[in-house]
């Protein structure tokens, strides 16, 4: 991501930092490889399982200190495509995956690790189409949405939300110039909008009135648009009406918090990051039009850093702990309202 904190600390490094630690754990429990080199890579490039010859492949390298591409090359017969390795990092550890440029759009592999095996590497690119104005292309729907809220010491609050879409598709979907490939809406009249690099570029991502319209190429598979704003002062309460079905809703409001009123979404429970505690609310199977909202009287207790808490929550979402935890748990109870106070919340 490439969020800053208004002390200029940079969301994006604590989010490195973090793959660091977790990239460097995974190195420790692989089998170390010979400093003086690693081998080969091979693999082959596929679509509908066949081979597709003349794209261009390209290796990348992450280690500790740095990380780019290093080695380029195209796809011969069949597919087929190999990379000579270059050396391990003894400092530390070493990460390569492979991406490749098919019909305009690249497409990633997956990570390699040192203990991994470096043959039958599988990339696989897709066939594009075009979305029509005004349509909504086959097969794209919104998974999940999770939405931070964070009390601001001079009144008015931040939000930061992670929302994600599924092309189950088989063709990489592409808007017309100006256009979206997905769109969500979020409050009226917020301020400071930005887009973080939450895997679609922040360049992609842009808001027309309420509209957050993402115009990256949507290929298969699971995407996500992370964005930041905040509401007015003078708003009371936090509302999400869906425009199509969502599985998953979510509301982390930071504790302790004002006494709050919660409309269409049930308590989950509490989670801690990065040192904070905050109460989880969720809904599943969300339907089109359902109101989903947080209300609040008052000024919060004890204005939290929103950058520190905001980073807790956004790893814990995107390294997948709270979905999970939400797949393990009975359907949320929709509808309705509830009023009490989320300190007292437990698991």
């Amino acid at each position: 991501m490439h969020f800053r904190s208004r002390r200029g600390v940079s969301v994006a490094a604590l989010l490195r930092d973090l793959a660091i630690s977790c990239a460097a754990a995974l190195a420790v429990a692989a089998s170390a490889l010979p400093a003086h080199g690693q081998g080969r890579l091979q693999g082959r490039i596929e679509k509908d399982s066949s081979g597709v010859a003349d794209v261009a492949v390209t290796l990348h390298r992450v280690t500790r200190d740095s990380a780019g591409a290093v080695s380029t090359t195209r796809s011969s017969a069949g597919g087929v495509f190999s990379f000579t390795l270059p050396p391990a990092d003894t400092a530390g550890f070493t990460v390569f995956f492979a991406t490749a440029e098919y019909q305009g759009i690249r497409y990633f592999g997956p990570p390699l690790h040192s203990s991994d095996a470096r043959t039958g590497y599988q990339l696989e690119v897709f066939d594009t189409a075009r979305i029509a104005p005004g349509a909504h292309p086959d097969g794209v729907a919104l998974t999940r949405r999770d939405v931070i809220l964070l009390r601001e010491p001079q009144g008015g609050w931040e939000v930061n939300e992670v929302v994600q879409v599924k092309n189950q598709a088989r063709r990489t979907w592409v808007p017309e110039q100006g256009r979206a490939s997905w769109s969500f809406l979020i409050p009226k009249d917020v301020g400071a909008f930005e887009a973080g690099d939450g895997g679609t570029p922040p360049d992609e991502v842009r808001l027309m009135g309420e509209r957050v319209m993402v115009t990256a190429p949507l290929p298969p598979g699971s995407h996500e648009a992370l964005v930041r704003y905040r509401l007015p002062a003078a708003t009371d309460h936090y509302v999400v009406t869906p425009e199509q079905p969502i599985d998953t809703v979510q509301f982390f409001v930071k504790l302790p918090a004002p006494q709050l009123e919660i409309v269409g979404v049930s308590l989950v429970d509490t989670v801690s990051a990065d040192g904070q505690r905050f109460a989880r609310y969720s809904a599943v199977n969300v339907q089109p039009g359902a109101t989903l909202s947080v209300g609040w009287e008052g000024p919060a207790t004890a204005p939290v850093d929103p950058v520190k808490a905001a980073v807790g929550v956004l790893l814990l979402i995107l390294g997948g702990g709270t979905a999970l935890a939400l797949r393990n748990r009975p359907a949320a109870t929709r509808g309705g309202s509830t009023t009490h106070a989320p300190a007292e919340a437990a698991p």
